[in-house]
């Protein structure tokens, strides 16, 4: 007949201690401190991310009314109509379908060309190289809004 174990004890029999001093003292120490702050802060900027989706969600399940009663709420009586009103009868499934393509298709060709081109740079040894390669590592990391006042310049002086 097996002996019973002690209230607490572990699979082996042996009773359970309490944390030891070192585990105290880590979590008294301050990188325990740092890291709880740490993810404390993450997590409200994820929750301060998150939150525009939820009232974008939140809204489209509401009626005009219930919607300019209260916008943070959750809706007392969710209207799915809201989804097949936009997506059949007002066709917006067909911009949808344009922009899943327009993006996939754009996607791919970039993925290709950077393939082709990492390519080219790493095996041939051809004139202008080094130039060609720091003119692509500009383009990468220079900003698309620095060039926008520019282009707007320009487009004012084209008359457009």
């Amino acid at each position: 007949m097996p002996a019973l174990s002690k209230p607490g004890a572990g699979r082996h029999g042996t009773v359970r201690r309490r944390p030891s001093v070192a585990v105290k003292r880590w979590l008294l120490s301050g990188t325990a401190a740092q890291s709880i702050a740490a993810h404390a802060v993450l997590l409200f900027f994820v929750a301060l991310s998150l939150f525009p989706i939820y009232l974008m969600l939140n809204a489209s399940l509401k009626s005009h009314g219930e919607l300019y009663r209260s916008t943070i709420a959750l809706p007392s009586d969710p209207n799915w109509g809201n989804f097949y009103l936009i997506f059949w009868e007002r066709e917006y499934y067909k911009a949808f379908i344009n922009s899943v393509i327009f993006a996939v298709s754009t996607t791919a060709l970039a993925l290709l060309l950077s393939i082709l081109a990492g390519y080219a740079f790493a095996v041939y040894r051809f004139l202008g190289r080094e130039v060609l390669f720091v003119l692509v590592l500009i383009g990468i990391m220079s900003s698309e809004i620095s060039v926008l006042i520019p282009i707007y310049n320009l487009l004012q002086d084209m008359g457009l």
